[in-house]
């Protein structure tokens, strides 16, 4: 029932927690439910390099936690600690730990992001080069499960987010606005994976009000978010096609 909080200082004093000389520090710290503090106030990164925390950034197993940010000249980053806090990893910088150069995209997690099944599993996930949306299962000690294009089978451009969720046996939805071969808008899709990885059908549109049609172009649709739990997926989108013109732009939920 503890809580981690993890940020971003942008002060020059948390500098001297990594030995850094510029850029943000990275931070994490654990309260209770009652605020008592577990972990003080300390640095997620473990070398000098600076770099960025957004949305999206801390995921829970059952025995620890993990921490994504983009590292200063490096790019996607994890760091898993036990429940206490206490660093089981060093950084672990995804393109090298896969294999792909495409698992370092998401940027600073603004648009990505990192979930945990509370179990034993993290998933990532974001865009690379403006053309493709790339996941990446771990397991809680840090090693790959699996990484892999979540969309080849679908051409895509102009990313306007991405999202992940993983359920306790291992498998993964995976939903992320993109404009697709046959609209120039950007439409919310998703494909679901086994827990080997093996998509589960094809790419598909999360809401059929929202199928690309060329006679009557729709407007955007951008940053959906997953969850996953007791066998039941929930995802939420920002919507410019909703019925009623003085809500379009809200979230919508499917």
């Amino acid at each position: 029932g503890n809580i981690v909080i993890v940020g971003e200082s942008r002060q020059a004093d948390d500098r001297a927690l990594t030995g850094q000389t510029s850029g943000r520090v990275p931070v994490y710290r654990i309260v209770t439910p009652a605020g008592m503090q577990v972990k003080g106030y300390a640095a997620v990164s473990a070398t000098a390099e600076g770099g960025n925390v957004s949305r999206n950034g801390v995921a829970v197993t059952a025995n620890g936690f993990a921490i994504r940010w983009q590292r200063d000249g490096i790019g996607t980053t994890v760091r898993l600690f036990d429940n206490a806090g206490n660093p089981t990893t060093t950084n672990l910088e995804l393109a090298v730990l896969t294999g792909h150069p495409e698992a370092n995209g998401g940027g600073d997690g603004g648009g990505s992001g990192i979930s945990g099944n509370g179990k034993d599993a993290y998933v990532l996930v974001g865009d690379y080069a403006g053309t493709t949306v790339w996941v990446t299962v771990l397991n809680a000690d840090g090693t790959v499960r699996w990484s892999r294009d979540a969309a080849d089978d679908k051409v895509l451009s102009s990313f306007g987010g991405t999202s992940a969720a993983i359920d306790e046996s291992g498998q993964v939805v995976v939903v992320f606005s993109a404009k697709p071969e046959i609209t120039l808008q950007q439409g919310v899709m998703g494909r679901r994976f086994d827990a080997a990885g093996n998509a589960v059908g094809g790419t598909f549109y999360v809401s059929e009000n929202e199928v690309p049609n060329l006679a009557a172009p729709l407007f955007a649709s951008n940053n959906p978010k997953v969850a996953w739990r007791n066998g039941s997926v929930a995802i939420t989108w920002l919507s410019r096609n909703y019925i009623d013109p003085g809500l379009q732009g809200y979230p919508v939920i499917a």
